[in-house]
């Protein structure tokens, strides 16, 4: 399949050839071959990422420039279509001309989610039943969108989620299911569609450009006084995940501290660049980014030792979150801080004596930072299910609601259950991501398998244990159990009312995570290049369901805020992408792996298993700030624009500045 994926100018489709189809409402085509003006006009509105039309044939090929086997799809051209780019411009065109004169602005760009492979479906239909194997996050959401799109009832609709190499957010997404399915279904035949790399890159999301401007004020003594912040997001042109990604940020714009006065004014943009989507931190990543940094710049300025200051204002039980919850449990805040700031410590009596050498300086820099463990927010159900069958050979049968995407889901739920039950792992197996055969339950995100289908298995391993002792099984019997787990009920920012009036506590979320990263770097001044030596990431993980599984999460988490931190991103000019291959998009190498010291701080959480809650996206929280600190550190000037490529950081040696112009002047310029 060519997905076309330019940005381009449509002023007509031709398809008198017919060999080029698009897909329709009913998932045919007209009967003769012609396109009603409706579907030329909702092409004309379509830009970067949308679907012109799928091309069908008998062996796989690669359609370029709109080609197929005699066939034109003809599409006008523009080099420089008119659209908006930058943030500011949309303000401006929509009357604001002034936001806030604050202390700290800074810019973050839009690395993409790059997982193993492109995105791939296989759609076919048969006696009236269409399946679709995806590499999905949410089967079960895009079976409902399935649904919709081929006016077909979801149980004539099966979704098989197959094993994902990374989803990182990208793959709650849906980008082929449906043309899979449309074309399986034209053509009474199976139709797997898979992109080329460079069609990924393009087609799918990417995390949001952020412009953020914060002003934080403090008491002599180091005590946080208010936090003032605007954000403005990058959304591209359709709303998808901005929303769900925004508020999430708002309500952890202020970091796991305790901040009396707030205010969070914060605006998505619809332009014209890529989509943003989920990635791995939602939204959150971003906020800690500007409060972790302006946290050091106060601490400077205090001076306070930066683990001191985090200390005096970190939430502990009986606080309150900037959302106004009130936090209760497992909250191992304070325990990171310390147990961070202890081992960094002791690393850094490695170096003593061997920097500067020559060019290359050394840097330390810390973060904090927290990350819901489950959507909350008043949006989506946080749920999991799992449902149990023992044969009379001894054999367990796990059927789970969740996916795995490489983390180790699989491991982790047959654990939950050998430990249960008392029995070897060797003797249960596990399916899951098959609608067909799993219970439904919302999407695989927001790092709530393990608190939520972890819960389910344990209730559903304990309903087992009570059926097998109220009714023994007789030689050859079999014996079920299963259970449907729903997290308490949380609430949109501020809807205290609605809590009040459903009598339950007010919550944002269901549970959070704690983490305090530190990084040391060493900073070429000639080159302006960073070399991440070594990372010490304390976390509160509740209870530590396998400790091994929990490690490799914390380090491809570090990678990948590394990556964001030093070289990744995904810029446009002109709504075209710059960097179209693969190796081209600043990703980590094997050799810029750092040495790492790890700490699992286990507060049990109440409702997870065992006291069990997430950790996947926690730990790509505070790194990027740690990295940032701590080249702000190394050269004595703070950097406030994401990625510090080497031209970034010998700029502002050079000019002893890296600031960032405020969205009110960057909306003033543009007025002038």
């Amino acid at each position: 399949m060519n997905a076309l994926t330019q940005s381009i100018a449509i002023r007509g489709v031709d398809l008198s050839d017919r060999l080029v189809m698009p897909p329709m409402a009913s998932g045919k085509p007209n009967p003769d071959g012609t396109v009603s003006d409706s579907l030329v006009e909702y092409y004309k509105e379509k830009s970067q990422g949308g679907y012109l039309g799928l091309v069908i044939t008998e062996h796989a090929f690669v359609c370029q420039q709109g080609k197929a086997h005699g066939g034109q799809l003809s599409i006008a051209r523009e080099e420089d279509i008119p659209g908006l780019r930058r943030l500011a411009d949309v303000l401006h065109n929509n009357g604001v001309k002034a936001v806030a004169q604050i202390s700290h602005a800074g810019g973050a760009a839009n690395p993409q989610d790059t997982g193993m492979e492109p995105v791939s479906a296989i759609g076919y239909a048969k006696d009236g039943r269409v399946t679709v194997y995806a590499c999905t996050q949410a089967p079960f959401e895009v079976r409902r969108m399935l649904a919709k799109n081929l006016a077909m009832d979801e149980k004539n609709i099966r979704v098989v989620a197959t094993p994902l190499g990374g989803g990182f957010g990208k793959k709650c997404d849906s980008f082929l299911e449906a043309p899979a399915a449309v074309a399986a279904l034209c053509c009474d035949k199976p139709v797997k569609v898979t992109l080329t790399r460079q069609e990924d890159m393009i087609v799918t999301t990417r995390r949001h450009g952020y412009h953020t401007d914060y002003e934080i004020g403090f008491s002599k003594d180091g005590r946080f006084r208010y936090l003032d912040s605007f954000m403005f997001s990058d959304g591209g042109p359709y709303e998808a995940e901005s929303y769900g990604t925004l508020m999430t940020g708002c309500l952890m714009s202020g970091g796991p501290y305790i901040i009396p006065n707030v205010r969070v004014d914060a605006r998505c943009i619809r332009d014209n660049n890529l989509q943003g989507g989920a990635f791995r931190g939602y939204g959150i990543n971003q906020a800690a980014i500007s409060i972790e940094t302006a946290l050091d710049e106060m601490a400077e300025k205090l001076g306070i030792d930066p683990f001191e200051l985090r200390r005096r204002n970190a939430v502990y039980p009986g606080s309150c979150s900037v959302g106004g919850e009130l936090l209760e449990s497992s909250m191992g805040m304070h325990d990171t801080i310390d147990l961070c700031e202890k081992a960094v410590k002791e690393a850094l009596r490695e170096y003593e004596g061997q920097y500067p050498n020559g060019t290359k300086v050394l840097g330390w820099g810390v973060a904090s930072g927290f990350k819901n463990s489950g959507i909350g927010k008043g949006i989506f159900i946080d749920d999991g299910a799992c449902r149990l069958t023992l044969d009379g050979d001894g054999k367990l049968h796990m059927i789970v609601s969740g996916t795995d995407m490489g983390q180790g889901f699989r491991t982790a739920m047959v654990q939950i259950a050998a430990e249960t039950l008392r029995m070897d792992m060797k003797d249960i197996d596990i399916v899951i991501g098959d609608t067909d055969i799993t219970i439904p339950t919302g999407e695989s995100v927001s790092e709530r398998q393990t608190l939520c289908d972890g819960r389910a298995v344990y209730e559903a391993c304990r309903l087992l244990q009570k059926e097998l002792e109220e009714n023994p099984p007789q030689p050859g019997e079999s014996r079920y159990a299963e259970y449907y787990f729903r997290a308490p009920e949380c609430f949109a920012i501020g809807n205290f009312k609605g809590a009040e009036e459903k009598g339950v506590k007010y919550r944002n979320f269901p549970a959070y995570a704690y983490a305090t990263q530190a990084a040391i770097v060493e900073v070429d001044t000639a080159t302006g290049k960073v070399k991440l030596l070594k990372v010490i990431a304390a976390h509160d993980v509740g209870r530590a369901i396998n400790p091994r599984i929990i490690e490799g999460q914390m380090q491809g988490s570090v990678s990948m805020g590394q990556g964001y931190a030093l070289t990744e991103g995904h810029p446009t000019k002109n709504g075209y992408p710059v960097k179209k291959l693969y190796g081209q998009m600043g990703l980590p190498k094997a050799e810029d792996t750092p040495r790492y010291k790890l700490i699992l701080i286990e507060d049990p959480e109440p409702i997870g298993p065992y006291g069990a809650k997430g950790v996947s996206e926690v730990a790509t929280v505070p790194i990027t700030p740690a990295i940032l600190n701590a080249v702000s550190r190394a050269v004595g000037v703070r950097i406030n624009k994401v990625p510090a490529s080497p031209e970034v950081i010998l700029e502002a040696i050079r000019t002893g500045k890296c600031d960032v112009p405020t969205m009110a002047e960057q909306v003033a310029a543009l007025a002038k």
